[in-house]
């Protein structure tokens, strides 16, 4: 698990999210050497976090399955809907 301090992550929080979204692992922020918060991705039960799953699914060693997603992902955009 990885470790920051609260400088680091005061100072880099937009993408301390980022990267605990993207790798789904939580982060242990210190202050002066000792533990105080632990910062995790909050569960997936969205529409757009099965589609995050999906596009990020590495294999399960059944053929099928590796092929229903294969053809799931190239139905799905990644676009952000609310952006303009």
């Amino acid at each position: 698990m990885r470790t920051l301090t609260a400088t680091q992550a005061s100072r880099g929080f937009s993408a301390l999210l980022d990267d605990i979204e993207r790798n789904a692992e939580p982060v242990v922020i210190e202050r002066d050497g000792v533990p105080v918060a632990q910062v995790m991705p909050f569960p997936l039960f969205n529409a757009g976090g099965l589609r995050r799953e999906l596009v990020n699914f590495r294999g399960s060693g059944d053929d099928s399955l590796g092929q229903e997603i294969a053809s799931v992902r190239a139905q799905l955009t990644l676009d952000n809907p609310w952006s303009d």
